[in-house]
């Protein structure tokens, strides 16, 4: 499986234009309550159709936004992280618990993760169930020895903080995407959906949307030659 990430800065103002991007996004793929949930804690996700692409285009098609493209191929089924931001100084980070209640965390320094799980089902018409969520990872510089299987090896030494309750499962089927950006309220800059999807440049804010796109594909086995 290989997957086709479009990273897309869009400029956070009151106009943000961002927002008509979603008007061709079917963010019904996942529970209502799971949405209303992201949403209130500054998350959208949805599932696009390549047939879109035009009128999407047509909404980022301005001097001011951003793109970035990337091709990743994932080994042999394994999850896989993209890197969104880095903490440069110490970073509080506030969630929406299942209870509604508002909890923070303060985190000194790590990287702020998308990471990326997923099952392809050729027997769905080929649709992929994508699993996507969000984790702070510091890196503490050292090794350490973790269990792998029947063996033990020595491994870089990290601080995971994942943000569980957030994890999403949605299904992409053949000519389609996912869409992941910030939710209809943008205001709490220490809401999880902020710190995570909005980056200040220049004394300008925006905001990123990504597109992921899975690309399920076939290997040859090699042929041994004859002696």
């Amino acid at each position: 499986m290989s997957f086709d990430i479009l990273r897309v800065d869009v400029p956070l103002n009151d106009v943000r234009d961002a927002r008509k991007v979603w008007n061709h996004i079917d963010e019904l793929r996942v529970d209502a309550k799971h949405v209303a949930y992201l949403s209130r804690n500054g998350l959208r996700i949805g599932a696009g159709k390549n047939a879109s692409w035009p009128a999407i285009r047509a909404i980022l098609d301005t001097p001011q936004v951003e793109m970035r493209k990337e091709h990743l191929v994932a080994q042999q089924g394994q999850p896989f992280s993209i890197q969104l931001a880095a903490i440069g100084e110490s970073e509080s980070i506030f969630i929406y618990g299942r209870n509604n209640r508002l909890a923070g965390k303060t985190f000194p320094a790590g990287d702020k993760l998308l990471n990326i799980d997923y099952n392809f089902h050729p027997g769905t018409h080929g649709g992929t169930e994508v699993r996507i969520g969000l984790e702070v990872r510091h890196d503490l510089g050292m090794m350490t020895w973790e269990r792998h299987g029947d063996g033990i090896r020595e491994v870089p030494a990290v601080d995971r903080h994942i943000f569980e309750s957030l994890t999403t499962t949605i299904t992409i089927g053949p000519g389609e995407f996912l869409v992941l950006g910030l939710g209809e309220h943008a205001a709490n800059e220490y809401l999880i959906g902020n710190r995570f999807l909005t980056r200040q440049s220049g004394g300008d804010r925006f905001e990123t949307l990504l597109f992921i796109t899975p690309q399920p594909f076939q290997t040859q086995p090699s042929r041994k030659r004859r002696s």
